[in-house]
């Protein structure tokens, strides 16, 4: 790995080691960098991205490169150990996916982002899962959460809600994949709901 980390300085003389330290440090941080935002060390990532590829296989992750929507992130190989959220959590990251899809398909993304109010998203979980709603500081904590892994982003609050409005990501699709899918069928299953709302079948996109 040294060793093609020489050859990449070799041929580039004005990059240093310190910038491919940077960009991989960001990305392990953050787990998605997107052009908009991160364009230095997007743009290295994406220049190098099968030394960085292999870098992060030896790490055990793997580097995922979504060029539609322009952003870079890492997964652990096991994807089970991903976030370890609990039921609540991967139930509203999924009405979070659900939202970011619907956005999509009504065209209604700025620069990749699907915009809401969390108080929107919020009404989406309770209407689809009937669970108790979470108390307030609850809820931005999840939201917090996710913001931190690079899935969603805050805006200014709603003061009609007290709740901020929010921008969906893209990387949402990496994450909220058949695992989150899975948990929240067998959850309306057991409260007899999963045919009523017209779920996609497992493996959907």
């Amino acid at each position: 790995m040294l060793r093609d980390l020489k050859h990449l300085l070799d041929r580039n003389d004005e990059l240093s080691e310190s910038d491919f330290k940077s960009a991989a440090n960001a990305l392990l941080t953050r787990q998605f960098l997107y052009l908009a935002d991160e364009r230095p060390h997007y743009r290295l990532i994406t220049d190098h991205f099968e030394y960085f590829r292999a870098l992060f296989d030896a790490l055990g992750w793997q580097l995922y490169l979504d060029q539609d929507f322009g952003y870079v992130g890492v997964l652990p190989g096991d994807e089970e150990t991903y976030l370890r959220l609990d039921l609540t959590e991967t139930l509203l990251l999924f009405v979070a996916r659900l939202a970011f899809e619907e956005g999509v398909e009504a065209r209604q993304t700025q620069d990749g982002k699907v915009h809401l109010s969390a108080a929107d998203l919020l009404e989406r979980y309770l209407a689809l899962t009937h669970r108790e709603s979470p108390k307030k500081g609850d809820y931005i904590g999840l939201l917090k959460h996710f913001q931190r892994h690079g899935l969603l982003r805050f805006g200014d609050e709603d003061a009609a809600t007290g709740l901020p409005r929010i921008a969906l990501l893209p990387a949402l699709r990496q994450v909220a994949g058949d695992h989150c899918l899975e948990r929240l069928e067998a959850h309306l299953e057991k409260a007899g709901q999963a045919n009523e709302i017209g779920l996609p079948e497992a493996g959907e996109q």
